[in-house]
């Protein structure tokens, strides 16, 4: 609360990051982000641990259809991001976040309703809702 820097750091990231900047020249938004809102829409969870939730399947999605960015993240950041998400108490499971199952076709409807444009939604491909649903599962 007192440093400073770090308020500002951490302000200029934020504006940084809302202000469109980040997805120019990239097709559809950010996945994660969308499937979060809608969980938090229906239960009352903080958007940072839904997003820790989300991270790994989606981690999965992205190495099946984006393996080469997957294998930066890999290699940049970690291969084992669960493990690190459980050592800061994230939650990584539905259980944790106290959502019922199902409640997943629900949040896989919702996401094409409000996203998809002609059956599809922006930036990643063959994404279905069935696959939508498995990364809601967080078994993906």
């Amino acid at each position: 609360g007192d440093d400073i820097t770090a308020r500002s750091q951490l302000s200029w990231a934020s504006a940084v990051a809302l202000c469109g900047l980040p997805n120019s020249g990239r097709p559809g938004g950010f996945l994660m982000h969308w499937m979060e809102h809608i969980m938090s829409a229906h239960h009352d969870i903080p958007h940072g641990l839904g997003l820790a939730f989300l991270l790994p399947p989606t981690l999965g999605y992205i190495k099946e259809y984006f393996p080469n960015r997957h294998r930066k993240f890999t290699e940049q950041v970690t291969d084992n991001i669960t493990g690190f998400l459980k050592s800061i108490d994230c939650y990584v499971s539905l259980d944790d976040l106290n959502i019922p199952t199902l409640d997943i076709p629900k949040f896989a409807g919702d996401l094409f309703k409000q996203k998809a444009t002609d059956g599809k939604i922006p930036g990643n491909p063959n994404l279905t809702p069935k696959i939508t649903e498995r990364i809601y599962s967080g078994k993906y």
